[in-house]
């Protein structure tokens, strides 16, 4: 490739990295300022979840680190928050990160230890259990207390 492209290229690339990571970052809605947000309910609770389809069931699971609830004979108990590289709200990331969870999980067949990730779903002989949304959201530059961690899942029968 001859020289004169070459930097034809990069002069490009460089033009559109200026215009792509110098804009103001918009500022968040005040719903998602944690100083304002309304208390969250109490954790444990369960609230039914808009189904995917008319034929299936699915709940969704509010808990918190020790505080599990339970859909369908299935209860998730978060046990230890392993990461949360998710993306914070006021910046902006060429990459979303994500959130594991440790969990136990009890059912009819027994107790077991599992790994959620957020939007990775988790198949057992009866359910599929998926970690669906983190509160609160994340910010650059605060650190939220484990206490204030809201973990919900759906569960939905197979």
């Amino acid at each position: 490739m001859k020289q004169s492209h070459l930097f034809a290229i990069v002069i490009v690339i460089a033009a559109i990295s200026v215009i792509a990571f110098t804009r103001p970052v918009e500022p968040y809605p005040p719903s998602l300022n944690p100083q304002i947000q309304p208390p969250a309910p109490a954790s444990g609770t369960t609230t039914p979840a808009p189904a995917a389809t008319s034929s299936s069931k699915s709940l969704k699971l509010e808990t918190s680190i020790g505080l599990g609830a339970t859909a369908f004979g299935v209860k998730i108990i978060p046990l230890e928050l392993l990461e949360d590289s998710r993306c914070p709200i006021n910046v902006v990331c060429i990459q979303a990160g994500t959130v594991r969870v440790r969990a136990r999980v009890e059912s009819v067949l027994g107790t077991s230890t599992m790994i959620f990730k957020l939007d990775d779903p988790v198949n057992t002989e009866s359910e599929i259990m998926t970690l669906v949304e983190v509160q609160p959201l994340k910010i650059a530059g605060q650190e939220s207390p484990m206490r204030n961690y809201r973990f919900f899942f759906t569960v939905a029968k197979r």
